[in-house]
């Protein structure tokens, strides 16, 4: 399976019955739109969704914190054999540091991911309703680390869709991968989202040179 071009897959258009020709007491049923059975019209790119201003701010504000900590996998425990990169806990950084700043980023994050959250509604032809999304967790992969493949769901967090969001930074090597797939086209400032469940494996390769950062953050 390839959707490694990134495309913008087209969403059929949906809508009820005509309703001019129906008798005035008919009953309307509001059926759902159909969704695909394309795994890929699921994995949706929005380019550019993360702003440069922004992205900017971000790493300015966090990206040399004291307070990164090892990532950790699906049983909260540190396995370097399987993910090497750190971790920072945007929304606690912001409390440690205080009102200022790093507050203000946090909140025109939460903005952002709120709209990403609506997009994916969107473009998946409302195949899934979304209400509210994780705290954010700043990413950093430093030369050698990476991240197997692996998926998002866990038992004891409820999650539906992923979102990573690549930072501005100067990094070779770190490609994102879905299904041993090629990479999967993602720039600075670029946003994937993707169904969260076994169905969608996905992988970061070994950062070569430089410090790639990303923001990820769960949707239910």
């Amino acid at each position: 399976m390839s959707c490694c071009d990134g495309s913008e897959s087209a969403v059929t258009a949906w809508a009820p019955n005509r309703l001019d020709l129906m008798p005035a007491n008919a009953t309307v049923q509001r059926l759902r739109p159909r969704a695909s059975s394309n795994l890929c019209d699921f994995i949706v790119r929005l380019r550019g969704g993360l702003a440069p201003e922004l992205g900017a701010r971000i790493l300015d504000i966090f990206g040399q914190s004291p307070s990164f900590e090892p990532s950790r996998v699906g049983n909260d425990e540190v396995s370097t054999a399987i993910r090497s990169s750190e971790q920072l806990n945007i929304p606690k950084e912001a409390m440690l540091v205080g009102t200022g700043p790093a507050r203000g980023t946090s909140r025109l994050l939460a903005n952002a991911m709120h709209d990403w959250m609506g997009e994916y509604v969107s473009r998946t032809n409302h195949a899934v309703e979304l209400e509210r999304f994780s705290a954010p967790n700043l990413l950093r992969y430093r030369p050698g680390s990476f991240f197997c493949q692996h998926t998002d769901a866990m038992q004891r967090t409820e999650r539906t869709v992923s979102a990573v969001a690549l930072l501005p930074s100067s990094f070779t090597g770190g490609e994102f991968r879905f299904f041993d797939d090629e990479p999967f086209p993602l720039e600075q400032g670029d946003v994937v989202l993707f169904p969260s469940n076994f169905l969608f494996p996905h992988s970061v390769d070994e950062v070569l040179s430089g410090v790639r950062y990303s923001v990820v953050s769960w949707m239910t």
